[in-house]
């Protein structure tokens, strides 16, 4: 949050049951088994360690360097062996969560908003759907850093008609 932290709350009670110092104005979050992704202005990208219970704190056990921007979509694939992260620097970053290291790379023409990551076994796995800054939607082939394809899917192309928001179906996609 802009406050710099992150917290963990009870789904039944809706106290806090952890709450830590990331240093980093979160604007995305995922996760991968105990590790919590974070993602935030500036380009920080920050892996934390966590244990559920409440009184055990958490680490930051890597920081992982590429983006310039605000990174404003992170997505873990099936295998919680994969992160990809989205960012207004116009990158796609494909991470290994295992060696911490950069696996592939895409750069765009206009900054990005989200991501959607086809997870193995899917139709098209590899592929990933991201959005940007002036409306359009693309494809992306995550292992040969290749544009499949992209086109113009709202507005008329200009700055402020940014596709905020992706969800994958098992047969379409909505935006």
């Amino acid at each position: 949050s802009w406050d710099e932290t992150v917290r963990v709350w009870s789904q039944g009670t809706l106290e806090c049951l952890k709450q830590w110092n990331s240093g980093v104005r979160a604007f995305s979050l995922a996760l991968a088994g105990d590790l919590v992704c974070v993602g935030g202005d500036g380009g920080a990208l920050n892996v934390w360690k966590w244990d559920s219970k409440a009184d055990a704190a958490a680490t930051c056990i890597a920081e992982l360097k590429g983006h310039t921007g605000l990174v404003s979509k992170l997505e873990v694939d099936s295998t919680r062996h994969r992160l990809l992260s989205a960012a207004a620097d116009q990158k796609l970053i494909v991470w290994d969560l295992l060696k911490w290291t950069e696996c592939s790379r895409f750069e765009h023409t206009d900054g990005l908003y989200n991501v959607v990551l086809h997870m193995p076994g899917a139709e098209h796995p590899g592929i990933t759907y991201f959005s940007d800054a002036v409306g359009s939607i693309g494809r992306w082939n995550v292992g040969g850093e290749s544009l499949v394809n992209s086109w113009k899917a709202h507005g008329k192309g200009e700055q402020g008609t940014q596709v905020t928001s992706l969800l994958l179906l098992p047969d379409a996609l909505v935006s």
